[in-house]
């Protein structure tokens, strides 16, 4: 009506908490997605690997998970990336022959010892490229030194070697490749869940340096150390 100054429009109480709502069902699409389970073709000569994957280890009466991405070059050298929830490297595990880095950046700090120490205080047990290659991959060559068995479809099953086991817990559809696959040592058990797999893809050489070595802000500190910020993470 006239001579009636105008209303300024209505702000809704619930908007805040409607937007609020809004973005937490956005944020749980964003986090329960998972990109579906992937491998590609295995080629008949396996030069090198990569792809997601998660580890979990029972040890000691503790548990601990771990989300990683991975490159193996055939046969003896690979770098692993851990992340964090957010995808942000929390640490690198360089494995150069018989030598093995695993590198903090956050810290600034790396811990260098030979391959099968490192992947024993690690994992609970030693394993080396050409192995876990071999394992991925669903195939016998690289496993030479274990007892394999084999399911009715003739796929790699099972094996052991110097007290570890290890199950395929499940494969790949339509696929001889592993995707779920348990190791048993002692009283320690870990289970390897592999997201993606890829062969022979273009590498970049300077992937797999130890370029933190030319960094003059990095220290090279001992294993209790390491053992410390592992278990504060855990």
């Amino acid at each position: 009506m006239a001579g009636l100054a105008p209303q300024p429009p209505r702000v809704s109480r619930r908007l805040p908490s409607l937007i609020g709502a809004a973005f937490l069902l956005a944020l749980g699409a964003t986090v329960c997605s998972r990109p579906a389970p992937k491998v590609g073709p295995v080629p008949p000569a396996v030069e090198s690997l990569e792809g997601y994957a998660s580890w979990r280890l029972v040890r000691d009466g503790a548990a601990s998970r771990s989300r990683f991405s991975f490159v193996l070059v055939l046969p003896d050298r690979g770098v692993i990336e851990i992340t964090d929830p957010l995808n942000r490297a929390v640490s690198r595990l360089f494995l150069d022959r018989q030598t093995a880095f695993l590198v903090f950046p956050g810290k600034k700090a790396y811990w260098r010892a030979e391959r099968t120490e490192v992947m024993t205080r690690l994992l609970g047990f030693d394993i080396n490229p050409a192995e876990l290659a071999a394992l991925l991959t669903g195939r016998e060559p690289g496993l030479e030194g274990w007892a394999l068995e084999t399911d009715a479809q003739g796929r790699t099953a099972g094996g052991r070697r110097d007290g570890l086991t290890f199950l395929v817990q499940e494969y790949f559809e339509a696929s001889r490749v592993p995707r779920t696959l348990v190791f048993a040592v002692g009283d320690g058990r870990g289970t390897l869940r592999v997201a993606r797999l890829g062969f022979n893809q273009p590498l970049r050489e300077e992937a797999l340096h130890p370029g933190f070595l030319d960094d003059d802000r990095y220290r090279e500190v001992g294993w209790p150390e390491i053992e410390k910020w592992l278990n504060n993470e855990n």
